[in-house]
């Protein structure tokens, strides 16, 4: 069967498509079974932080994404497609309203996870497809809106948790200027230093940490962080004294210089002042003196959950299909011809005065440029 995972998070959407065998199999080597794999930058929780709702912005791109992804995933054939969503609409009110949109839009239903289900998750993606210390350790993902920290030894989970810490939280509620000033970079640190100390004191279970040497880190920032360190200081993980260094030079920096920063990614640049001592608190909280990366993360713990929940069926079955019921897809037409490839999307009268349909419109035909693909709305 062919499945597609997408991961909706604060900064970034990923989709992955996998083509599974026709029969009980383990997640070695589950990257001979991708077919597609893509992450767009929807900065869904643009101002979120600070008014507690969506922009109708950061909505448009997102659903456009959807679209864009319900198109792909039609292309392939894929048979079912599992979305899980993380601490941008945890946070934000009403969810429930922009995820009917988008499902009336693409036809793909998401479902809104638990921080902690979002820390198991990214700890089982690593620790299966990762080399590990048989010491204690920890992993480490930062993202727009929370930070998951597992303390593990060898591949037991010891501890798994999400804290309320994240590169868009922190930059829109202290480092709101580029450079920042002392001041706000004083209170996001003691802001940082706050939420670490209280998710680990209300946490279950408890914990009683000394330190923890080593940490492996996933996901975006510590992937910017990391290509930075080897850059700037030719090192192939992220230690504590150059980290030092690192936000040294970042913090007095104007937003020209930064842009102009070797090696630095272009869409973090708004917020790697604040990815970078959020991971220097962390460093700090916990003894660490380095940060492997690893490019596993959340959607490898799906998949490998996935993969578990499929073999199960097709035990249970006697290898038998497990062919859902539930069609993956709403009334959406599609014209593949290849001389005049196109979507066309149908949207409700009653919806349409609340549509900035223009702004979507340009949108997906952005992303579906590199698929020759046009939008048509009726």
């Amino acid at each position: 069967m062919r499945l597609g995972i997408i991961d909706l998070g604060t900064n970034s959407v990923r989709f992955d498509i996998y083509d599974i065998p026709d029969r009980p199999m383990t997640a070695k080597n589950f990257k001979n079974l991708r077919l597609y794999r893509e992450k767009i930058m929807v900065k869904l929780g643009q101002d979120l932080f600070q008014t507690g709702l969506l922009s109708p912005e950061a909505k448009t791109r997102t659903i456009a994404a959807f679209i864009r992804f319900s198109k792909i995933s039609k292309h392939f054939k894929t048979q079912k497609i599992v979305a899980f969503a993380t601490s941008a609409l945890r946070e934000t009110k009403n969810p429930e309203s922009f995820l009917n949109s988008i499902y009336k839009k693409s036809g793909i239903k998401i479902d809104i996870i638990s921080g902690k289900r979002e820390a198991e998750l990214i700890a089982r993606g690593i620790l299966k497809n990762t080399k590990t210390s048989k010491n204690i350790y920890g992993l480490i993902d930062i993202g727009g809106g929370s930070t998951e920290i597992s303390i593990c030894h060898g591949k037991k989970i010891l501890f798994a948790e999400s804290f309320p810490i994240g590169t868009a939280r922190i930059q829109q509620m202290h480092l709101k200027k580029i450079p920042p000033t002392p001041q706000s970079v004083l209170q996001a640190r003691l802001g940082i230093q706050s939420s670490i100390l209280n998710g680990f004191e209300n946490a279950q279970p408890k914990i009683n940490l000394t330190s923890v040497p080593m940490m492996i880190g996933s996901s975006g920032t510590i992937k910017a962080l990391d290509r930075l360190m080897r850059s700037r200081y030719s090192k192939k993980q992220i230690e504590i004294q150059f980290l030092n260094k690192l936000i040294s030079t970042l913090e007095p920096m104007t937003f020209k210089q930064i842009c102009n920063f070797p090696n630095m990614e272009q869409k973090r640049i708004d917020q790697i002042v604040s990815g970078s001592i959020i991971l220097q608190e962390f460093m700090r909280a916990l003894r660490c003196k380095k940060v492997k990366f690893t490019e596993h993360c959340l959607r490898d713990g799906i998949f490998d959950e996935q993969l578990e929940l499929l073999n199960h069926s097709r035990i249970k079955n006697k290898g038998g299909s497990n062919k859902s019921k539930e069609p993956l897809y709403k009334s959406i037409k599609y014209n593949l011809n290849k001389t005049n490839p196109s979507l066309m999307i149908k949207i409700p009268k009653k919806l349409k005065a609340s549509i900035n349909t223009k702004l979507l419109e340009q949108t997906v035909q952005f992303f579906d440029s590199a698929f020759n693909m046009k939008l048509k709305i009726s």
